[in-house]
């Protein structure tokens, strides 16, 4: 295309604004096609790639300007460790020995040459390898005896039931053909290994088994009604805790009213903090992502509350019971993009990661010192806030200096706009010892979650939907209490149907159970 130049301004100061506007375009145009071009064909990851050209916070002055490199290096003392062995893991001892193969020599090979009698024994080499049975299923037939009348007088003459039966046992699904066994296998397959139904039929059906996708779509959703007890007083220990990290993800509900098959709809996530300082997760769906789902997730919460800066949590902010604490791990992915679109052009965004690594680096020096007992919980929030907020502060000030050097519209403008406007909640972590700089607790919670739906794409309807939230649920609070998901489930199938009292139900969450107690408990079934 060619321009007219009868067409351009005279005006020389015209023709510079026209400059500037045009250079600024261009300068974010570029970015775009640099951070897209990166994140197709870049490293995915958000790691910072250390080399020369990153600056480093020990070698710069108050605002990033390197200082003479020529100094003389001075040594220090290293701490001795002691490194690991390579090379592959052993077999786990607890894992027992079903076959013992001996190769060994014939009767004749064993004879002396010279007296002919049998040499002896002195040992043998051994060693194990792994063998793999595909999975053993069974059919376990349950028989409910019926007694007729006895034949003697005195029962004719009485008025007694002709014919008595025992009682059947309870069962989680009446009338189904699965047990709790295969319930619990079939449910864990999906939920935590991310194996669509479809896929576990055509696997079953390899065994002889024929159990359609529909009919393990519907053992879901029955199961997933004859939870929702347990899922409310899983809320409401979350609610009575001390922190809730949260997030969200889309999924597509195909059959949701009043929405178009390829809408969003949304999977919200809770991750909380007990009382006595441990852990449970809860999915919850939604058709809409506005603030009023967070607002009744959270209602009678008091405490602390991380999430990134999605508007919908904002007015949980200004509850006068909740604090809002913001996440780092956000403001941070904003200079790691800018970075990856710069290639290298700009100083900035290295500089910001430079700081970010220093305060990660220092977050975890501090938080393995108060795992190793090195100090307690109030010396660690101490000793941590003490250190870090130095260099929170010496961060803003660079961010402030250098706002006005660059293009508010470009991805670094935007990081700094993003880190600034959040400040208060990006530094309100260290206020807390059971905190950290971001929401990466939510996130890993919710990823499972995420890797599953690429597999089975979407739910059918809102049933469908409640179903996955039941089941991420119970998963993600098994795994981060350290349960076996598929025997936590099979515990829970059983014991389930029993129970009477709200004590009885407050035993079966994951908080309250170890995989001892439900090893013992499975083998007196």
């Amino acid at each position: 295309m060619e321009l007219d130049r009868t067409k351009l301004p005279d005006d020389i100061n015209v023709l510079k604004d026209e400059y500037i506007k045009l250079s600024s375009k261009i300068f974010y145009l570029e970015e775009q096609i640099n951070l897209l071009t990166a994140k197709m064909f870049g490293r995915k990851s958000e790691k910072s790639v250390i080399n020369d050209a990153t600056p480093n916070l020990f070698d710069m002055s108050e605002f990033g300007d390197k200082k003479d490199n020529r100094q003389e290096h001075k040594t220090i003392k290293v701490k001795s460790h002691n490194r690991k062995k390579a090379g592959r893991k052993p077999i786990d001892p607890d894992i027992p020995v079903d076959k013992v193969d001996i190769n060994d020599l014939s009767s004749e090979e064993k004879k002396c040459e010279c007296c002919h009698n049998e040499r002896p024994c002195i040992g043998y080499d051994s060693t194990k390898r792994i063998d793999i049975i595909p999975e053993k299923i069974s059919v376990i037939e349950e028989r409910t005896m019926k007694y007729g009348p006895c034949n003697c007088e005195e029962s004719k003459l009485l008025e007694v039931p002709e014919v008595i039966q025992a009682k059947a046992s309870q069962k989680i699904i009446k009338g189904s053909m699965l047990t709790e066994g295969a319930l619990a296998y079939i449910m864990t397959c999906k939920f935590a290994d991310g194996l669509p139904f479809y896929r576990l039929a055509k696997k079953l059906a390899r065994y002889g088994i024929n159990l359609t996708r529909q009919m393990m779509c519907d053992n879901a959703i029955s199961l997933s009604k004859k939870c929702s007890q347990l899922l409310e007083l899983v809320l409401e220990v979350i609610r009575d805790g001390v922190s809730i990290n949260m997030d969200e993800s889309t999924i597509k509900v195909v059959m949701e009213e009043d929405k178009s098959p390829n809408s969003k709809c949304y999977m919200w996530v809770m991750v909380g903090r007990t009382l006595n300082n441990k852990q449970m997760v809860y999915f919850h769906y939604d058709p809409s992502r506005s603030g009023k789902i967070p607002e009744k997730l959270l209602d009678g919460f008091k405490g602390y509350l991380q999430t990134d800066a999605l508007k919908s949590y904002n007015a949980m902010g200004n509850n006068g019971n909740i604090c809002h604490v913001g996440c780092n791990a956000h403001a941070r992915r904003g200079f790691d993009e800018a970075d990856k679109a710069a290639k290298g052009k700009s100083p900035y965004p290295k500089i910001a990661l430079a700081f970010y690594r220093k305060i990660y680096r220092l977050e975890r020096e501090y938080r393995e010192k108060l795992e190793n007992n090195m100090i307690d919980e109030k010396k660690y929030q101490e000793e941590r806030k003490k250190a870090i907020i130095h260099v929170f502060d010496k961060f803003k000030k660079w961010l402030l200096k250098i706002q006005n050097d660059v293009l508010p519209q470009g991805l670094m403008g935007k990081a700094i706009t993003y880190a600034l406007t959040e400040w208060d909640k990006l530094t309100r972590y260290l206020d807390v010892w059971h905190l950290t700089p971001d929401n990466n607790v939510a996130e890993n919670a919710i990823r499972p979650y995420v890797i599953g739906r690429k597999n089975w794409m979407h739910a059918y309807c809102p049933d469908g939907a409640v179903a996955n939230s039941t089941f991420y649920t119970l998963m993600e609070s098994a795994k981060i209490n350290n349960l076996n998901e598929y025997y936590y489930l099979k515990y829970l199938f059983i014991y389930l149907p029993k129970v009477k009292t709200r004590d009885d139900l407050l035993k079966l969450l994951p908080v309250n159970l170890t995989n001892e107690d439900i090893m013992k408990a499975l083998e007196l079934v």
